[in-house]
């Protein structure tokens, strides 16, 4: 949050490289931390209504997506 923070002021001095930059980097890790939590259930999009080895294979799906296989 800090870094998106850092943008705006970024911007507002006229820095709009470092503004973008900072924009993106906090951007991207406000979106893995929404990932990584489990009260928005991003692996129930590959595990919903599944048991068994489907559920297995579902939650592999998902860390896959990390590269963590």
């Amino acid at each position: 949050m800090l870094q998106v923070i850092g943008s705006i002021m970024e911007w507002s001095l006229g820095n709009t490289f470092i503004s973008v930059v900072f924009g993106n980097y906090g951007a991207f890790w406000i979106m893995m931390g929404a990932t990584l939590t489990p009260y928005f259930n991003a692996e129930g999009a590959y595990t919903k209504s599944l048991t068994g080895e489907a559920l297995i294979a579902g939650q592999q799906q998902y860390m896959a997506t990390f590269g963590k296989i």
